[in-house]
């Protein structure tokens, strides 16, 4: 178990990417109390991260005296290059801390356990929306390296042994093309913080992106309320239908996916059906 040395809680918006992420953050900081510390975990950006890989999952079980001083470090927000300050303007020595992540899903109960204070948040976007967006910025490879973000989730044992469940998925469906690719692994990432969360492993808000956007104010409320901050509603509804600097495209209406492909995801997120992956998806789709 780490603690902060000044005992100050510390915040943790996990996501799988394009999921508003970014937009959240600036949201939590639209006072600017916060250092915000971006993507962490993206070795390619951040050398310090290098041994923990790309979208490491992580157990209780699993200590590493490797890893938990590089956690410390990101966590008390001493990383410090021009990337992982992104998102931060005049307060980089702020001791409020905002970590932004989206390769940090499958290791949150990890965290959990040995960074107890730190206040986790689990935002989910809608797959078909997300997809979407992957499939356009051609995301869904690891940088520097012939295997993909898929190939590299499902080649990591202990999260096969912990989850036969996704084993099992991964083996009965082949995805065909980059949007069922990212449909399975969004299944995949977000199936097991919430199956952790629902056994009582890991402490989290769940938050759903589309709820935000329908309720803003009830779920802006709920979430400062989660992170034990002031809801200073006129500066935070200002930045509210401001896009964040990561939005390179906007989405809107129907995506036009054919019923075969709709119904292959369909089939994927229902085999995970104990967390109930359909509950995300907007009416719209």
């Amino acid at each position: 178990m780490v603690k902060p040395a000044d005992g100050r809680p510390r915040v943790l918006i996990s996501s799988m990417g394009r999921s508003g992420s970014t937009w959240l953050a600036d949201l939590l900081n639209a006072e600017r109390k916060y250092k915000i510390v971006f993507e962490p975990f993206f070795p390619a950006r951040v050398e310090a991260a290098s041994s923990f890989g790309y979208y490491r999952y992580l157990n209780i079980e699993q200590y590493s005296k490797e890893l938990l001083p590089v956690a410390a470090t990101i966590f008390g927000g001493e990383i410090d290059n021009e990337w992982v300050n992104t998102l931060n303007h005049d307060n980089h020595h702020s001791k409020n801390i905002l970590v932004k992540s989206i390769r940090s899903n499958l290791m949150l109960e990890w965290i959990n356990h040995h960074f107890p204070l730190m206040k986790i948040i689990l935002l989910v976007r809608d797959p078909f929306q997300v997809a979407q967006s992957w499939v356009k910025l051609g995301w869904g490879n690891i940088p520097k390296s012939e295997m993909s973000d898929l190939e590299t989730i499902l080649s990591q044992e202990s999260l096969l042994s912990d989850f036969p469940e996704i084993k099992d998925l991964a083996r009965y469906f082949q995805p065909e093309g980059a949007f069922e690719s990212a449909v399975l692994e969004w299944s995949i990432l977000n199936h097991v913080p919430l199956k952790q969360a629902k056994r009582g492993k890991v402490s989290l808000l769940l938050v759903n992106y589309n709820d935000i956007i329908a309720n803003p104010i009830i779920e802006l409320r709920r979430i400062f309320s989660f992170i034990e901050s002031d809801f200073a509603e006129n500066e935070i509804l200002e930045k509210f239908s401001k896009r964040s600097i990561t939005s390179f495209t906007k989405h809107k209406g129907s995506l036009g996916l054919t019923d075969k492909i709709r119904d292959k995801c369909l089939s994927i997120l229902d085999s995970l059906n104990d967390t109930n992956l359909r509950h995300f998806i907007s009416s719209s789709n």
